[in-house]
């Protein structure tokens, strides 16, 4: 059975405003995370904001930027999202999903957006990337963290991934990370539609979107990112 990733295991704290284009996407039932990728839009995942088939009322959405801590954050409402119209839940393909905020966000030194990447932009296998969230520490917990967390991931092959999820919910539009061997680093409930974030030089991109897994980083089950380059004229197009 594969359930959505919401979780940040064998990571660390992160340190006030580390990455101040993380957001808090929620609803009084439920945790995400997101990405801000400009003053008026943040980027997470379909499966966050769609339930039954049904795209949650943009009223029910709250955003929290600012802070590494949730109850710290400044609340946004929401006006519009729009989910990947070849979204499917029931394979979480196409899990992308562009919230657009009432209002516009002013820059500081805790909100600042994050670079989306070219759309023929590539992840290395063995690269080193991070995810961050605010989700479960390890799939037993029940309760998410108050203070943002991150850990760093290995890039792991399309083919190694493939085997093990199967190409009915592995594609070409999907990305892995993680210890395949040894697990213990990974995503976890909670931190669904955050970013996995790649350095490159002095920037970073978010190249992955949190989207499902098999449990929290177990063996030979590594996180699965909806990779975002294919999507970003589809992005640019939400936002434009």
């Amino acid at each position: 059975m594969y359930v959505a990733s919401s979780r940040i295991v064998g990571g660390d704290a992160s340190a006030e405003c580390q990455f101040p284009w993380m957001a808090v996407v929620g609803t009084r039932s439920s945790l995400c995370g997101g990405s801000i990728i400009d003053d008026r839009h943040v980027l997470t995942a379909a499966h966050c904001v769609v339930r039954r088939n049904v795209v949650v009322n943009p009223r029910l959405l709250t955003i929290g930027v600012g802070s590494s801590r949730r109850n710290r954050a400044r609340r946004f409402r929401v006006s519009q999202v729009t989910v990947h119209p070849q979204y499917r839940s029931s394979s979480f393909s196409n899990d992308v999903a562009v919230i657009t905020l009432r209002r516009r966000l002013q820059w500081s030194q805790c909100v600042r957006p994050v670079c989306l990447p070219d759309q023929l932009d590539t992840a290395l296998v063995g690269q080193i990337c991070v995810a961050a969230g605010w989700g479960l520490t390890n799939e037993k917990n029940s309760r998410a963290e108050n203070n943002l967390r991150s850990v760093k991931v290995p890039i792991v092959s399309s083919g190694t991934c493939r085997r093990i999820y199967g190409s009915r919910n592995f594609d070409t539009n999907n990305i892995c990370a993680g210890d395949v061997r040894a697990g213990g680093i990974d995503s976890c409930r909670g931190d669904s539609g955050g970013p996995l974030m790649c350095s490159s030089g002095t920037q970073w991109k978010v190249m992955g979107i949190v989207s499902f897994g098999r449990g929290c980083g177990r063996r030979r089950a590594p996180g699965v990112y909806a990779f975002v380059p294919p999507y970003v004229s589809w992005i640019n197009s939400v936002r434009s």
